[in-house]
């Protein structure tokens, strides 16, 4: 079945408009919102990606070679079976399929595993000390480096991962763990700030040599084994991408303040620097967002700089010539990006991926390339209808797909990230605001 393509007529006017009018909700009192993977603001591939932003040129590698090293605590080990070094190949394996999906084939993730496991020397609780994250993380990023050091060429690598047992912080819902380690990505910056007093050195050193000077691992992020706990099931593929996505310089999107609990949703379950990345329980995490996907170099826009009609396409599967983005700027930081988002490509009501026993679950085995990522941004909300699936009753959404028009300013973008804040901390001046129909700001507001 062909994929639907939207045929829309474009009033500039009428969106300068409605930017210019500053409709924003106030800031409501909320609670309740599960913590999200922790990143940091303004980190070195950040600002590489925004300068690439305002220059027009996108300085964003097309490949990315990862290391990923598994680590135990003293008191706890991984579950194995299942999972054992196949296990996280596949985990792996996964995360590279949702980046091909998510980039239209322009970004490859490269991995490889180190052998064996690394034993830490403390306990769980140790490294889970909240309050000294990145240095119990740069803690066990030596040992790591140090017991790896004589198999590893470290040199060949962009990024590092560290896998540990268990689940990680950002998923304990009912709050009764606050000894496990929280997934997060610590930046060359913020390495070096974290060594400056203990090895004095921009990374963690080794034996390795670029040039003739010492290779330093000066980036690494945390992921944990799985991420079901408090007895609710969760996969962990959206926090892997996610904190990849940190990697690559992509902007944390949802509203981290006040520290106790968000007083907004951000850009919500429609990206994955938000909510997206616990889509479908984790297990199927939405694509990035428009404004991501433009900020990575993946989708050259149209600008449009006139009334008239504009043909979009999917921007989940374009033709070479395909219009599937447009772009019509207000000011030269200041803009709407317009993309038409499919979410069932072949229209059938199911989530379609490659199912290796036709039993309807994405499990570890199977492949997710090509998969609909989209499915699930918006099926809590959808219409279902039921239908016989071999004399079972299975229920089928009847997902939406559409257009979505997102505001940018890229000055508010800019401003937040300066003060250590991100781009959508403040619901009522939001860096990407995305627009919505009824005039009701939903994501500006937690509904209790």
């Amino acid at each position: 079945m062909r994929i639907p393509v939207f045929l829309i007529w474009i009033s500039t006017a009428a969106l300068a408009a409605a930017a210019l009018s500053g409709a924003y909700a106030s800031e409501p009192d909320v609670k309740g919102i599960p913590a999200m993977p922790k990143g940091k603001p303004a980190g070195i591939y950040l600002q590489r990606a925004l300068s690439g932003l305002q220059a027009g040129s996108f300085d964003v590698p097309d490949t990315l070679r990862l290391l990923v090293i598994r680590v135990s605590f003293s008191d706890m080990d991984f579950t194995s079976p299942p999972h054992d070094s196949l296990y996280f190949a596949n985990e792996m394996r996964h995360t590279w399929e949702y980046y091909r999906g998510a980039s239209n084939g322009a970004f490859g993730l490269g991995w490889e595993m180190a052998a064996g496991i690394t034993t830490l020397t403390f306990d769980a609780a140790y490294y889970g000390d909240d309050d000294l994250w990145e240095e119990r993380v740069s803690e066990i990023l030596m040992e790591a480096v140090a017991r790896n050091d004589d198999e590893i060429d470290f040199s060949r690598f962009d990024a590092f991962a560290l896998v540990h047992p268990g689940a990680g912080q950002e998923t304990d819902f009912s709050g009764d763990s606050p000894w496990q380690l929280w997934s997060g990505f610590i930046d060359p910056v913020e390495m070096e700030a974290v060594l400056a007093d203990t090895l004095g050195t921009p990374g963690i050193p080794t034996n390795d040599l670029v040039d003739g000077d010492t290779f330093y691992v000066d980036n690494v992020m945390v992921l944990p084994e799985n991420a079901s706990q408090d007895g609710l099931t969760f996969g962990s593929l959206g926090i892997y991408a996610y904190q990849v996505g940190m990697r690559l310089g992509m902007i944390p999107m949802y509203d981290t303040t006040p520290s106790s609990f968000p007083n907004s949703q951000g850009i919500g379950a429609f990206g994955l620097m938000g909510y997206g990345l616990y889509n479908a329980s984790g297990f199927i995490p939405a694509f990035p967002c428009a404004f991501h996907r433009y900020l990575m170099g993946w989708a050259e826009p149209e600008t449009v700089e006139g009334d008239g009609t504009v043909n979009i396409t999917d921007i989940n599967s374009p033709g070479p010539d395909d219009t599937f983005l447009v772009k019509i700027e207000i000011t030269p930081t200041e803009y709407f990006l317009i993309s038409n988002r499919v979410h069932d490509q072949n229209m059938n009501g199911r989530f379609d991926f490659g199912d290796a026993n036709s039993d309807g679950i994405p499990a570890n085995e199977d492949t997710l390339l090509g998969a609909e990522f989209d499915f699930f941004l918006t099926a809590t909300t959808n219409p279902f209808h039921y239908e016989d699936v071999g004399g079972v009753d299975v229920k089928i959404v009847d997902t939406g797909s559409g257009i979505m028009i997102w505001h940018i300013d890229e000055t508010v973008i800019r401003n937040q990230l300066g003060i250590g804040r991100y781009p959508n901390d403040n619901p009522g001046v939001s860096g990407v605001d995305l627009e919505e129909a009824d005039g009701v700001q939903d994501l500006s507001l937690i509904h209790i």
